[in-house]
């Protein structure tokens, strides 16, 4: 089984502002040296008008040194699809492949 010294994280945002909705998502890697420590490469905020618009997301790191991403936000009247691509610090590459 493979061991990494590597981990990602991905957070869901919902936000309101005068009567607008937005759904979003922020994506990093957790920094090995300080635990809980989140290092942010990507905050992704739509427009969607819709709290219950569909969206998925799905974040690895199985291309070390490379995070990647890609998802899409669905509501009634388009879609939007991403897709994400950052280099991690080499510090968080995978120490152990076998």
């Amino acid at each position: 089984m493979a061991e990494y010294d590597y981990a990602v994280s991905k957070f869901p945002l919902i936000l309101e502002k005068d009567g607008k909705i937005f759904k979003g998502l922020e994506i990093g890697e957790y920094d090995k040296t300080v635990q809980d420590k989140i290092n942010t490469k990507l905050t992704l905020i739509v427009l969607t008008g819709d709290s219950n618009s569909e969206e998925f997301s799905l974040v690895e790191s199985r291309n070390a040194p490379y995070l990647t991403a890609q998802g899409y936000f669905k509501v009634a009247s388009y879609e939007y699809d991403w897709v994400f691509a950052a280099r991690v610090r080499m510090g968080f590459l995978p120490y152990s492949l076998i």
